[in-house]
């Protein structure tokens, strides 16, 4: 049981730290796009860590409600709907993910600052 938990532990701090890193490289995405102003800037910041922090909350959810469930019938009717909609969070998280993708883009359009591939692939990069 110790084991579980410190393996539990240690999941936690790897997917924090996963967050803190893309969190970072978005920062620094926004930075490079010098024409955004400071209050967008801060918005599309806060979205963003609320996107990825609300999808690595409902998967870590997930994979416990998942892994403690058990292989009869019962089992499954009672946690399904749970599970159901915990991937529902995560699917909105990454829908909030994919429109903030849209909106750096069509500010981008406006301002010729960021490659839209590299927006893309920044985000991307940091998938959970």
């Amino acid at each position: 049981m110790k084991k579980k938990k410190l393996d539990d532990i240690s999941s936690i701090a790897a997917e924090a730290e996963k967050q803190a890193s893309a969190m970072y490289d978005f920062e620094i995405l926004l930075d490079e796009t010098k024409a955004l102003d400071n209050k967008k800037r801060l918005l599309w910041k806060q979205i963003y860590r609320n996107a990825v922090e609300d999808r690595a909350s409902a998967g870590t959810l997930f994979n416990n409600a998942y892994s403690s469930m058990g292989q009869a019938p019962t089992d499954h009717i009672a946690m399904g709907a749970t599970l159901v909609k915990y991937l529902e969070k995560m699917s909105k998280s990454n829908q909030q993910l994919l429109d903030l993708s849209t909106l750096m883009m069509k500010d981008e359009e406006r301002e010729g600052t960021i490659d839209a591939d590299d927006i893309f692939k920044r985000i991307g990069d940091n998938d959970g």
